[in-house]
């Protein structure tokens, strides 16, 4: 049977697909019922390459489901935890001459922008906009100055596309599943959102360091405005001291998760021997080892924020630096040296956070889908509304 309280998300990985249902409870939380990742027959490397092998697979995942929990699902939420987008920053302008600004303002200049997107991405389809920043006379308002007196009004749009194709495909995946798209989200845009509410920090930089990929992304005023993905994680600390030691990454691994390496070890300081069980036993001075990972952290570093000017005019002195490294063992051995050079000698804040749960994730996301985003403009994809139409509806309801 339908239960109208359960909801079936999708988390949409590189290779696998996490298949969530929550049930709202009496509070308007949703309840965690089903949790599960499978790899998809005709998904590979965020491609749908076989259409028909992947309906197969899918529908038959969702029909052992709704076995498991006897429920009848018509709608899924997706969330896509992949790099499958593209994103544009735009600034629209209409001078005022000291009038009040309008709602007619406003609708010349979202028609400005919507042409100048459609025009610069024929080949792709909106997914999430955001309004950052408001700005009369070059001050910038915490919310719609419609009503005040000014000479010029600017307005700020971030844009999440994604490919027309793949958004076409996807619905065809589904259709053939008997299930009907409810809204695509970008993850990095729910975690976004489960950071404000947590911290009530709006503007701030989240970068996550995986093993063999990092992320950044950057809020302000509680919009998405950049994402960048990077192809190297903290796998190359492990790498590049397994190469000069002549050991492997393995043995490395063991051997510094139990090893204390830091700012105080002596420079004649050496890895303990009974550290190297099953091994020949090497002199290896933990300076040494400390050296080839400051190397590597600030290199890192150094393209990711310091030297990349994707972000130099978005990231300024003061702005929360939210850190994570997921391999623990090289975070907890070279702590000392991630919090240094990942901004805390430069004004900074750097704020060490949790893995967020799919509780939390599926939560958000239904919280959106049901009562939109203070700062997305285009709260459903889904409506035979035009694009203008569904910007003013979040904007004046």
């Amino acid at each position: 049977m339908e239960n109208f309280n359960s909801t079936l998300f999708l988390i949409i990985n590189n290779n696998d697909f996490s298949f969530i249902v929550g049930n709202k409870d009496s509070r308007d939380k949703i309840i965690l019922l089903y949790n599960n990742t499978s790899k998809i027959k005709g998904y590979v490397d965020q491609e749908l390459i076989n259409i028909d092998e992947a309906s197969a697979d899918l529908k038959k995942n969702i029909y052992l489901i709704e076995q498991k929990l006897k429920l009848n699902f018509n709608n899924v939420v997706l969330i896509l935890n992949n790099d499958k987008f593209t994103q544009l920053n735009l600034s629209g302008f209409k001078k005022l001459n000291g009038s009040q600004l309008s709602k007619e303002n406003i609708s010349y200049i979202l028609s400005s922008l919507k042409s100048s997107i459609n025009e610069c991405e024929k080949d792709k389809t909106i997914l999430h906009i955001f309004n950052p920043n408001y700005l009369l006379d070059k001050k910038k308002m915490s919310n719609l100055p419609i009503g005040l007196f000014g000479d010029l009004y600017a307005q700020e749009i971030s844009c999440f596309l994604i490919n027309t194709n793949y958004f076409k495909n996807l619905n065809n995946l589904f259709f053939r599943c008997n299930l009907k798209i409810k809204k695509i989200f970008l993850k990095s845009f729910i975690d976004g959102v489960n950071i404000i509410k947590n911290s009530k920090i709006e503007t701030f930089v989240k970068l996550i360091i995986g093993y063999e990929s990092s992320n950044l992304i950057y809020f302000e005023n509680s919009a998405l405005k950049y994402c960048q993905k990077f192809k190297f994680g903290s796998n190359i600390i492990i790498k590049d001291i397994a190469k000069v030691t002549s050991l492997s990454e393995e043995e490395i691994k063991k051997i510094i998760s139990i090893s204390e390496i830091n700012n105080k070890s002596s420079d004649q300081e050496l890895i303990e021997k009974d550290h190297f069980k099953n091994l020949n036993y090497r002199k290896i001075k933990k300076k040494f080892l400390l050296e080839i990972a400051n190397a590597r952290i600030k290199e890192c570093s150094d393209i990711i924020m310091t030297n990349n000017l994707s972000i130099k005019n978005f990231i300024q002195p003061g702005i929360p630096i939210l850190l994570k490294v997921k391999d623990k063992v090289s975070y907890t051995c070279f702590k000392e040296s991630f919090d240094l050079y990942y901004f805390a000698n430069k004004s900074q804040i750097v704020m060490n956070y949790g893995e967020k749960s799919d509780e939390n994730t599926i939560n958000d996301a239904y919280q959106i889908v049901h009562y939109g985003w203070k700062k997305e403009a285009v709260p459903f994809i889904h409506t035979k509304k035009s694009l203008l139409a569904r910007f003013f509806d979040l904007l004046f309801t």
